[in-house]
């Protein structure tokens, strides 16, 4: 199959490819209009060739979506990394197009850096929308068995299927840096910003710490920094359980490590709903949790939550205590609001720092509850 794959993947480059050669061609031939009309670096020119280049990344991947669907009509999904690269690479090349012919600011010859950006904002934001549509539209062909843990995907699974799919790496190409995108990026399918690479950074300490990873100590030069995955780290990815907290939820209903693993999952969407989809996640989480641990009574009278979680803390393990109530009580209630707030600029800017405190508040109270 690796032979196929190839052959695949570089018929739907070539075809993404070719259109963007056809638009790099009509942009010198814009370029060359307002040149002679001079018009050159004016903002219309520059925003009609921003347009243009926009449309001609939607040509690009839909003449590369047909190709994977004329070569694997049966499994599309599976070259779903392939495909989410492929935008990035296009989207690359579309903004040389942009900065070779027209963005140039007359007459101090210098590239415009203001629609560069906006340039690089919109093509981020269409490949986004371009990749939300390729999942749509092939997820029938997705793979059975990774329905559920592919869409479950946090940082440490995906770590952990890289080591295991490519052996040993160094941790910097898996982790990418602010101009390189690195190995995990493309598996999420998504551009880490500051604060998703630092969450990344984190999820490789944990890892570590957790010996399912471990450095090589092979290599002269860096010898902490080339990894492996462990046999501990073959075992947590085939088993889904990464940590202690898994472990319990794991024996509480495997369920439940699918929604925490897919509301960290979904906290890392670009998407702009995705702080409060991953906010919903959360908090349905704890609430099933304590359903499952606290169960309405016979005669159909509902309990509380109050009421559910001393009952949850009364059956665990290390025992009950007033004072864990009361501080699992107001968690939920910070829970509860941070929820509030994010429903509240669900179509708007930010919320990825409240949906992050939201969920570490949802996994410390789980573990006050289960240990």
């Amino acid at each position: 199959m690796p032979d196929i794959d190839a052959r695949v993947q570089e018929a739907a480059r070539r075809a993404a490819g070719e259109k963007t050669a056809a638009a790099n061609s009509h942009a010198q031939e814009l370029n060359m209009q307002s040149i002679l009309q001079g018009r050159q670096g004016g903002s219309r020119t520059l925003a009609f060739l921003a347009d243009y280049l926009r449309s001609a990344l939607k040509l690009a991947m839909e003449a590369a979506d047909a190709t994977l669907v004329k070569f694997a009509p049966n499994n599309v999904f599976d070259y779903r990394e392939s495909y989410a690269a492929l935008i990035r690479r296009v989207s690359s090349e579309l903004v040389e197009i942009f900065k070779s012919n027209g963005a140039v600011a007359i007459p101090f010859g210098r590239t415009s850096e203001h629609e560069v950006s906006e340039l690089e904002r919109a093509l981020r934001s269409d490949g986004s929308a371009l990749l939300e549509e390729f999942d749509l539209a092939h997820e029938a062909s997705r793979p059975a068995h990774s329905q559920s843990s592919d869409a479950a995907d946090d940082m440490r699974t995906a770590i952990l299927r890289i080591y295991a799919r490519d052996g040993k790496s160094h941790k910097i190409n898996v982790l990418g840096r602010p101009y390189q995108a690195g190995a995990l990026e493309a598996a999420l399918g998504v551009k880490f910003d500051t604060e998703q690479r630092a969450s990344a950074a984190k999820a490789f300490s944990e890892l570590l710490s957790s010996s399912l990873l471990q450095p090589t100590h092979d290599d002269i030069a860096d010898p902490e920094n080339w990894l492996v995955i462990t046999e501990k780290g073959k075992n947590a990815l085939s088993t889904g359980t990464f940590d202690r907290l898994d472990g319990a939820l794991n024996e509480l209903s495997p369920s439940f490590v699918t929604m925490r693993r897919g509301a960290w999952a979904t906290s890392l969407s670009v998407g702009m709903d995705a702080p409060r989809q991953a906010a919903h996640s959360g908090r349905e989480l704890l609430a099933q949790v304590l359903r499952h641990l606290a169960p309405d009574l016979s005669n159909g009278e509902r309990l509380t939550r109050k009421e559910r979680v001393r009952i949850a803390i009364k059956q665990r393990p290390s025992g009950t205590s007033g004072t864990d109530v009361e501080v699992v009580e107001h968690a939920a209630s910070l829970v509860d609001s941070l929820y509030n707030k994010l429903s509240g600029i669900a179509h708007g800017p930010g919320g990825r720092a409240e949906v992050n405190v939201l969920l570490r508040m949802v996994d410390l109270i789980l573990e006050l509850l289960l240990f």
